[in-house]
């Protein structure tokens, strides 16, 4: 498997990634009453479904329609779909992104991949999935930086991309975004020196972005891109905003513009955010205290120095340790905890089935 995310993959590498293999672990549960698999583990098996994706998932995600979404960067190079765009001569000679697909979609029950199209940059955007199960998607690089494009699933697999003639108020690439309480409208926060946040859609025309100096403060000099973009966010249950980036986190009121708590710097040495891209999740709420009680878990990341000493050939271990902290306790702490191995870039989707797939990898162990 070659492990790709973001920009750490060369043109050269996109072509050769597009014959990643896609796989299955199969997790063998209820009535199979958890057979063994070869290497100890608590059952199931490695299966081969397609030998191809076609278009590499730099961003991958399951829709309700039990299909699997996938995009690239459309500056990758040539994919295995070439299209045909009305009234354009395509040659091999020259690279044109539009006469390639950089986007598909998987459908699991019938293990079909279908080519689709999309026109402006997504490497290392950001989306959210509205109430109707359409996914909103933002941002990117160049001409995509501050677009916003849909993708409605259907059932007869007809659907395709569609970009808004709206554009965002920043730039935003490696930008976070999360669904609100408020029908349909999603908070998009962060972005390489977008120290600002702003709303899908907008409550009127003049709306623009809001400054966070939070972002400011979490912004690492000494490394490139700062280590806090694609910052951690996730929806309280008193509706407001936990927000992690690089070490800290805070909670945050969205309607009035203000910081209600700053929790404790999580231990360790190191970074949580992208470069340094370790992962974050909210653990499952309990219906003993009518889900009040919200615990995040902040795993993995890269030790201090780890992208320069990479920039010299020398690769460091990443980050053991997972912390978890429960944001809804008056004084929280840290609970901190460690890994079997060290762990960073870590992706892949849980399907409705309980199988999990895995198409870009992960890498593991070094930064």
């Amino acid at each position: 498997m070659v492990a790709i995310h973001g920009d750490h993959v060369s043109t050269k590498m996109r072509k050769v990634a597009t014959s990643l293999l896609l796989l299955v672990l199969m997790e063998w549960w209820g009535t199979h009453g958890g057979a063994q698999a070869t290497g100890g583990g608590k059952g199931g098996k490695w299966e081969l479904l397609l030998n191809n994706s076609g278009v590499v998932a730099m961003h991958m995600t399951l829709t309700h329609r039990n299909t699997v979404l996938m995009f690239d960067q459309t500056s990758a190079g040539p994919s295995q779909y070439r299209l045909r765009p009305s009234g354009k001569r395509c040659t091999d000679d020259v690279y044109d992104p539009t006469c390639w697909a950089h986007s598909v979609e998987y459908d699991i029950a019938t293990n079909t991949i279908r080519p689709l199209v999309i026109d402006t940059d997504t490497w290392c955007s950001s989306g959210a999935f509205l109430g109707n199960g359409t996914l909103a998607q933002t941002g990117g690089f160049g001409n995509g930086t501050r677009k916003v494009r849909y993708f409605n699933p259907c059932s007869d697999r007809r659907c395709d991309w569609i970009e808004s003639e709206k554009l965002l108020a920043s730039n935003r690439w490696y930008a976070t975004n999360q669904i609100l309480p408020e029908k349909d409208r999603v908070f998009i926060v962060g972005g390489l020196n977008a120290f600002d946040y702003e709303f899908l859609p907008k409550s009127s025309e003049k709306e623009g972005a809001f400054e966070l100096p939070f972002l400011r403060q979490t912004y690492d000099r000494m490394v490139d891109k700062g280590n806090n973009l694609y910052p951690f966010v996730h929806l309280s249950s008193d509706g407001n905003l936990f927000i992690f980036a690089n070490r800290d986190s805070i909670l945050f009121d969205h309607h009035h513009h203000q910081i209600i708590k700053t929790f404790p710097r999580i231990p360790g040495d190191g970074a949580r955010n992208y470069p340094s891209t370790g992962s974050s999740v909210m653990l499952p709420l309990e219906h003993e205290d009518v889900f009040r009680k919200v615990e995040i878990m902040v795993c993995g990341g890269s030790v201090s120095g780890a992208p320069r000493a990479a920039k010299r050939g020398q690769f460091l271990d990443a980050l053991r340790s997972c912390g978890r902290l429960v944001i809804t306790d008056e004084n929280p702490e840290w609970a901190m905890e460690e890994m079997p191995g060290p762990r960073v870039m870590n992706d892949m989707l849980i399907l409705p089935t309980g199988h999990i797939l895995i198409i870009n990898g992960a890498t593991q162990g070094r930064v």
